[in-house]
């Protein structure tokens, strides 16, 4: 039996929550081949909606693509912010903060990719990406403060991304294996343990 006009376009164009089913299925694309694939017609074959369903909730693929990025904004972001809200010290705070970074970029490598090395970071950040990153180095620049009050302001912020850039680095060519040739500790969870150690408690000594 043929379906009326009407009946079909209903099924076409209309989902319970499209919004929220194209950002789920773009999370599972991603998370399993990346996101320079990825495209605003897969996430509508992918959901069962037209290919112009879509762009009533993202303009064009960059805007799903800053919704993604955003999305993982959010998580770690939201992360960090719980952790310098604790009632636990400084350096205690920024190990934690170095870990829930390299765990994320370990479950979610090719996310973090999007959210740090991607088109929406080169040649130029778009705004909104560039405000969460701002806003996780604040989190990073608070849990020094607690950790060190003594430091002058240039001294803090001299501290503050070195090491956000050290941890990054770390997280970031971790999850592209590009320095199992160069690991001595006896696992990886001991080496990061070391690297964020290092970072948020060596540097200190002495300094005050």
């Amino acid at each position: 039996m043929l379906r009326s006009p009407a009946s079909a376009e209903s099924k076409t164009y209309h989902h319970e929550d499209l919004h929220a089913a194209l950002l789920q299925a773009g999370r599972a694309f991603i998370a399993e081949h990346g996101h320079d694939r990825l495209s605003v017609r897969a996430l509508a074959q992918a959901t069962g909606v037209s290919p112009g369903a879509p762009y009533h909730h993202f303009r064009d693929r960059r805007s799903l693509l800053v919704a993604l990025a955003m999305e993982g904004f959010d998580r770690l972001n939201g992360e960090g912010d719980r952790i310098v809200r604790q009632n636990t010290t400084g350096a205690e705070k920024l190990i934690a903060l170095g870990n829930a970074l390299i765990d994320f970029c370990a479950a979610e490598p090719r996310l973090f990719t999007l959210m740090y090395d991607s088109e929406l970071t080169l040649p130029t950040i778009e705004p909104t990406l560039g405000d969460a990153q701002k806003a996780g180095f604040e989190l990073v620049t608070r849990a020094f403060r607690k950790a060190a009050p003594f430091l002058e302001p240039h001294q803090l912020q001299a501290r503050a991304m070195a090491f956000w850039a050290t941890l990054y680095g770390y997280a970031a060519l971790t999850g592209k294996g590009l320095l199992q040739a160069y690991v001595l500790a006896d696992t990886p969870e001991e080496l990061a343990r070391l690297v964020i150690v290092r970072q948020a408690v060596g540097d200190l000594a002495g300094t005050g």
